[in-house]
């Protein structure tokens, strides 16, 4: 059944409007996600999330295999191949509380945003800043990082910048960078 539905998919995947379609339909039901899981209270959201990330663990197999390889590479036999597991399933639970949180954002705003966020030596960047020689910031991918989008558009408006490569689908990518730039943050895209 699986090996039909995908030759299928790579018969139609040759037509441009096909494709055009399929990406459309995603960021419609993006959207539509988003509306959904705005309504619901932030704990029964965040479980959503980590049952979205339990099924992402099981449905992405190539994936969990990469993850699984570079915990090996990473930790050697430091940790057995149980805590590796488990460190992968928790990380795979933390990206998809990662992806509610973020169809959450149009909950956001300067005010509340506080609420969800602690920053911590605001202070050296703001310092830094008023030097009027700017400052880069590096990011790391851990924990939320999109939530980073807001805080910096939040902490000092109308003055951060970010670079982000463009996702393949046009679609989407329209609705991921208007969450991203909800609060004054704006893209750079990245070529």
């Amino acid at each position: 059944m699986g090996k039909r539905v995908i030759a299928t998919f790579l018969f139609f995947s040759q037509f441009p409007y096909f494709c055009m379609i399929i990406d459309w339909l995603i960021a419609f039901i993006v959207r539509t996600l988003s509306v959904f899981v705005r309504w619901l209270p932030k704990k029964v959201a965040l479980m959503l999330g980590s049952g979205l990330g339990h099924f992402l663990y099981f449905a992405l197999r190539k994936r969990r295999r990469i993850a699984l390889k570079n915990l090996q590479i990473a930790f050697g036999d430091e940790k057995s191949v149980d805590e590796r597991e488990q460190i992968c399933r928790e990380s795979f639970h933390n990206l998809g509380k990662t992806a509610i949180e973020f169809l959450r954002f149009c909950q956001l705003n300067f005010d509340n945003i506080w609420e969800e966020v602690t920053v911590e030596g605001k202070e050296n960047l703001i310092q830094a800043l008023d030097r009027g020689k700017g400052a880069i910031v590096f990011l790391p991918h851990f924990g939320n990082w999109e939530l980073l989008a807001l805080v910096y558009g939040a902490l000092i408006p109308n003055r951060a910048k970010a670079i982000a490569f463009p996702l393949k689908n046009r679609y989407l990518d329209a609705v991921v960078s208007k969450y991203r730039e909800r609060l004054s943050l704006k893209l750079i895209g990245r070529k």
